[in-house]
């Protein structure tokens, strides 16, 4: 166990993995835990821009637009957490700042 970390598992949640970052619990494949700094640098959005986001939860228009939630608390460093590979597929999604996604094309 000396090479343990902390990683999503994307049937765990947060999970402890091994140095080949399969899941300890279950044997899946895992992914990294970002903190909301990390996941905002990704999406090239402010660490506040993030948080307002993720906060969007009772907007029926949001839906689509919505970051993927967090997974809970990392178990040692105790700040929010986000599984890498979501928040990569959300930022993929976005069309980027400055875009008008209330109008209708034409």
């Amino acid at each position: 166990m000396s090479g343990l970390t902390w990683r999503a598992c994307p049937t765990c949640g947060i999970a402890p993995t091994d140095s080949r970052q399969r899941c300890y619990v279950c044997g899946s494949d895992t992914c990294e835990l970002w903190d909301k700094d990390q996941c905002a640098e990704h999406c090239e959005i402010t660490v506040g821009a993030w948080q307002n986001y993720t906060r969007l939860t009772n907007n029926p228009l949001s839906v689509k637009r919505r970051p993927p939630t967090a997974l809970g608390y990392h178990p040692i460093r105790g700040v929010g957490v986000w599984a890498e590979l979501p928040v990569r597929e959300w930022k993929k999604q976005r069309p980027g700042m400055g875009h008008r996604t209330d109008l209708e094309k034409t």
